[in-house]
């Protein structure tokens, strides 16, 4: 990419692009709907739940029958509280690829503290359990490389987080 992150477009060539990559998003081509989740990324505005890009991306999360596109929207997506309980979804896609980078996504970008205890530990268990391994070593990253460092590297401090003694009075 060319432009810095300072780069601003006209509103009128904003606008024809959103609306042409939109239109990308939904061509029967995957690697053309790839091409145009990637050129939408910079175009998001994740902080508005009403936003056209983020509006299309849970779209394609919801309803993309590839699972490359799928994938591609979770690279890019901008992370808020619309767009959090879709991606947690994403979890428990059908294709291990998506699984995989959406856990990569969560503990790359994502604090535990923002999720319920309860969500916090149904994405730990369905990560941990899964029958895909690259799924589980994602998992297990979201928590070592991703979680771990948030709390200063204090175990104790992420079993906290966590509420394992809470969590293990409701089992």
């Amino acid at each position: 990419n060319n432009c810095g992150e300072d780069f601003e477009l006209d509103d009128d060539v904003w606008e024809e692009l959103l609306e042409k990559m939109v239109v990308r998003a939904r061509d029967k081509v995957p690697i053309i709907r790839c091409q145009a989740v990637h050129s939408l990324a910079r175009l998001q505005n994740p902080s508005d739940p009403s936003d056209p890009v983020i509006t299309e991306y849970i779209r394609i999360l919801n309803s993309d029958s590839s699972p490359d596109v799928r994938k591609a929207v979770l690279m890019h997506i901008g992370l808020s509280k619309a767009t959090l309980p879709i991606i947690l979804e994403r979890t428990r896609d059908v294709k291990e690829e998506v699984r995989k980078q959406a856990y990569t996504l969560l503990g790359s970008k994502i604090n535990p503290r923002v999720m319920s205890i309860s969500q916090r530990t149904a994405l730990i268990h369905q990560g941990l359990n899964d029958r895909n391994e690259k799924v589980k070593e994602a998992c297990q990253d979201m928590i070592v490389s991703g979680w771990l460092p948030i709390q200063q590297n204090d175990i104790l401090k992420l079993l906290t987080t966590l509420d394992v003694e809470e969590d293990e009075q409701n089992l």
